[in-house]
């Protein structure tokens, strides 16, 4: 088998990372390891190396594979240092996504949020605090249900104020591995803090929280602020927890 390294694109975190490689090993006759921390993929194929079938089985979980120069593989290649500069409303899943593709692909990044938090749903508001909330049920439940003699159960209150403040403690960790440290270590991506606007087709008018207002005129505008979710008209749907 020949080994062939791809570069993954599409990836913001080490869970990433893992998820693209579990994906390609569930592929026939196909041995894969990711790195994150370079962006790539290092694949071997028993019968060759299908690009297409392989972006297909990423394609549905948001990544890509493209070729790197010097490999043999068959696809197009990142056109590197392309020059552009490109302006990123929001700092959420979708727009570090996109900063981290165009940062590879040689453009130069300005990332704009005009709240104290960067990261999306899953890291601050979502997935990880869910978790961490749920997870802690089950184990105050477990505490004072579990069906083992010879183990005392306890019914003692919550620290509530502990518990959150352990809790906020790890989202605040993960937001600064998944996305604080992306634009620390990448010089291609820079964060303004500020209210964008469109001035013109052209132009976006930053205004700080001073006052101070900051004008770009990239080559391209991504508009990636999220969506808050729809409450159908049911009665006393708003008013259930």
């Amino acid at each position: 088998m020949t080994p062939h390294t791809l570069r993954v694109t599409g990836m913001t975190c080490e869970h990433c990372a893992r998820t693209v490689e579990k994906t390609l090993n569930g592929l026939s006759g196909v041995r894969a390891k990711v790195a994150y921390d370079r962006g790539t993929a290092q694949i071997d194929g028993a019968d060759g190396l299908d690009l297409a079938a392989l972006r297909a089985a990423l394609a549905p979980h948001g990544y890509g594979l493209e070729t790197l120069a010097g490999d043999g593989t068959r696809g197009a290649a990142i056109p590197h240092e392309s020059g552009l500069h490109i302006a990123i409303i929001g700092s959420g899943g979708a727009a570090f996504a996109a900063a981290i593709r165009a940062a590879e692909a040689g453009a130069r990044v300005s990332m704009i949020e005009r709240g104290e938090v960067i990261g999306g749903t899953c890291v601050n508001i979502g997935c990880v605090p869910s978790k961490i909330t749920l997870r802690a049920a089950e184990i105050r439940h477990e505490r004072g249900h579990h069906p083992f003699e010879g183990i005392a159960r306890s019914e003692e209150p919550v620290d509530r104020r502990a518990l959150l403040a352990q809790l906020r403690g790890r989202v605040e960790e993960l937001r600064g591995a998944k996305y604080q440290k992306i634009i620390d270590d990448n010089p291609r991506i820079a964060l303004l803090r500020g209210d964008a606007r469109f001035e013109d087709a052209r132009t976006l008018a930053i205004t700080a929280r001073t006052g101070e207002v900051t004008r770009l005129t990239p080559d391209r505008i991504l508009i990636a602020t999220g969506a808050a979710p729809m409450i159908p008209p049911v009665p006393g749907l708003t008013d259930t927890p």
